[in-house]
């Protein structure tokens, strides 16, 4: 018997005999009880996630903050694919988060698993978690390279809109070292196609908005067989990258944006 016939009979049998309503409600009462299911894993992992998001967008970001925030969010994620991901302490301090969130173009923490950002697993999982990307990118066929290994703690440029217009391979090295000699204790690079996506699907949680939705970066450090991989998301959540390549490309909606770690 469903719960909703019992709850309709408990308020008849209450109505014809009062004087046994509070053992009846007492039944019933168990008997609701039993009809909620038990919560997933997953569906708990999501919940304490959401908690300490609210806290992470209302709050200023301290490095405990910040550890806590990534240690949710890649125990939800990692719960989606039956893998565990541990999160160690930020090594950034107070500071250095409020310097690189308030820069001119600014970027945002980010904890970068090793597996996803060296392995071409890694982009298959990223794939799997998110699979509102439906890309060949982020499938077993994913021919993306990159220029450099290894996670860790990190950074990527923020801003969901493109930035440094019109930006090229050329004039792209320029930035990388004004961005040097301003910040040197940090170290900037063109960014992989996971650290890309990690950062804009955490945009979309942040912001409601994925990065790139109306342009075009160039990611400098990934490549396929046909060169420097540009990309962009769509608003829908799809993962865009353009089967022709070419660096040089000069459009008004193609940018770049630069990832990094500290020395």
């Amino acid at each position: 018997m469903s719960i909703d016939n019992i709850e309709r009979l408990a308020k008849k049998f209450v109505k014809d005999y009062p004087e046994l309503t509070e053992g009846f409600t007492s039944l019933v009462d168990r008997a609701r009880q039993s009809h909620i299911p038990e919560k997933t894993p997953v569906a708990e992992a999501r919940e304490q996630f959401l908690v300490v998001r609210r806290e992470f967008k209302t709050r200023p970001h301290t490095p405990d903050l910040l550890t806590r925030y990534w240690q949710a969010r890649w125990s939800r994620l990692g719960r989606l694919v039956g893998t565990a991901y541990e999160v160690p302490d930020s090594n950034f301090y107070q500071d250095e988060i409020e310097g690189l969130e308030h820069m001119s173009d600014p970027a945002k923490l980010l904890y970068l698993p090793d597996k996803l950002e060296t392995t071409p697993e890694g982009l298959v999982l990223l794939g799997l978690m998110h699979p509102k990307m439906d890309h060949w990118s982020v499938k077993p066929t994913t021919s993306v390279t990159y220029d450099r290994n290894g996670g860790g703690w990190g950074f990527i440029q923020s801003d969901v809109q493109t930035p440094y217009p019109d930006a090229t391979e050329e004039n792209l090295d320029q930035i990388i070292n004004d961005l040097t000699r301003a910040n040197p204790n940090l170290i900037w690079f063109g960014p992989r196609l996971a650290t890309y996506i990690i950062g804009s699907q955490d945009s979309k949680d942040l912001t409601s908005h994925y990065f790139d939705e109306n342009g075009w970066v160039f990611l400098a450090g990934a490549h396929t067989e046909k060169g420097l991989v540009r990309a962009s998301f769509s608003k829908q959540g799809r993962l865009r990258i353009p089967l022709v390549f070419n660096s040089n490309i000069h459009t008004e909606v193609t940018g770049a944006r630069l990832e990094g770690y500290k020395r």
